[in-house]
């Protein structure tokens, strides 16, 4: 482990835009135009060696994003020498439009960074087995700020370097992530009629749980990577919901989960009227589980209120039940989100412990449910005319939710 080069922890560089830059062992500085060479560098006089044995590689995935889509940062160290090494500290730039949210679970180096003057810092030390390699690996998501309709963030770079517990530099490694928005809309990534997707493989960015009633309880809808639609390739993660979890005398019969994040919300004078929202459902135990459609919501009001949209439920009792509901907009509980008016019910031969593909047409005053491509109900109701979406249920101890997808229509 030879110094080879001079280094301080303060690179400067302009980043490359793709997947990553390496700088590896025995190689030269291979980073941008306009970066900062090891040998040029230094910070507070601080002057470190290279490690000739320790190479950095750093990738995000996706390379593309728009504003609560999770995205996963990749960083790879990999020891070429005999022996093992050790990393005391890990840095990682965090451009003002990210925000870390998790590590993921193939991450080697688990704990949380401290957030440092714009850094992600993990200390150690951490081990790079001989001749192996060691993976950090963590979530960030871009957060909604409303001077995105008029400005377009572009490309978030940043970088990666670690220091050995000997004192030498391990890095830079680079990666750049493209931001991409519709100007004055809901932003959009790979086709122009895409509102949103998510199919909760790595967490539920974005959904809001409904607590504003006694019986609720944080803990009651909640996130697992084996809780979804097992026939997805990219992954098994899933929303779950229990009325009993959290413990205490707080069994939710009613319950709601909300997709908020500003882009969808019913303050946006550009949130969402006429779409299609199709989701998997899955009802193991309990009544009765499905979608909520054109919702709004207005936080800081009386117990189990403001809530307006609609409903739409499917239940393996009864022979098999499907049902559309509204919440009400008048009378003494307008906006309650546990007491909403029947429309209209149909049989549909649904089953326990099955996945059933659920579909809401909305256009204007005509409301079209479909189960698993067979519409079921066709309705004409103009009680609510825009709004969100989410998932709900009633009396539930094992329910399952997941491949969220939005599209506009008209």
């Amino acid at each position: 482990m030879k110094a080879r080069a001079l280094v301080a922890l303060g690179v400067v560089a302009l980043m490359l835009a793709g997947t990553g830059v390496v700088l590896g062992a025995g190689e030269g500085f291979s980073g941008p135009a306009g970066s900062v060479s090891p040998v040029e560098a230094t910070a507070s006089g601080s002057v470190l060696g290279v490690s000739d044995n320790i190479s950095v590689t750093k990738s995000v995935e996706p390379t593309v994003t728009y504003p609560s889509q999770p995205v996963t940062y990749t960083v790879v160290f990999t020891n070429s020498d005999a022996s093992d090494d050790y990393l005391q500290t890990i840095t990682d730039t965090m451009p003002s439009n990210l925000q870390f949210s998790d590590m993921s679970s193939g991450s080697e180096v688990t704990e949380d960074p401290q957030l440092l003057g714009g850094e992600l810092v993990w200390t150690g030390p951490y081990t790079v087995p001989a001749s192996g390699t060691l993976t950090l690996e963590y979530l960030v998501q871009v957060p909604w700020n409303s001077q995105y309709r008029d400005e377009l963030p572009g490309t978030l770079n940043n970088q990666v370097i670690a220091v050995t517990t000997g004192g030498e530099t391990a890095g830079p490694a680079f990666a750049s992530l493209e931001v991409v928005f519709h100007r004055g809309l809901f932003p959009y990534v790979t086709k122009p009629n895409y509102l949103m997707s998510s199919n909760f493989d790595t967490g539920d960015y974005g959904w809001t749980d409904f607590l504003n009633y006694h019986r609720l309880n944080p803990e009651q809808w909640y996130w697992g990577s084996n809780f979804g639609y097992e026939g997805d390739p990219s992954g098994h993660g899933g929303l779950r919901h229990d009325q009993y979890r959290g413990g205490g005398i707080r069994e939710a019969h009613d319950a709601l989960t909300m997709y908020l994040a500003e882009d969808a919300h019913e303050n946006d004078p550009q949130y969402w009227t006429d779409y299609r929202y199709t989701a998997k459902v899955k009802v193991i135990e309990g009544n009765q589980a499905g979608v909520w459609f054109r919702g709004t919501y207005i936080p800081n009001q009386p117990s189990g209120k403001y809530v307006g949209g609609y409903y739409f439920w499917i239940s393996p009792h009864w022979g098999g039940v499907v049902q559309l509901q509204k919440l009400r907009n008048s009378g003494s509980t307008a906006g309650h989100f546990s007491d909403p008016e029947d429309i209209a019910e149909a049989s549909y031969p649904i089953q326990a412990s099955t996945w059933h593909t659920l579909k809401i047409e909305v256009q204007g005053d005509q409301i079209k449910c479909f189960v698993d491509n067979t519409q079921v109900l066709h309705v004409t109701d103009s009680t609510w005319s825009r709004g969100t979406v989410g998932f709900m249920g009633y009396r539930m101890e094992d329910a399952r939710f997941d491949e969220v997808l939005v599209e506009p229509l008209g």
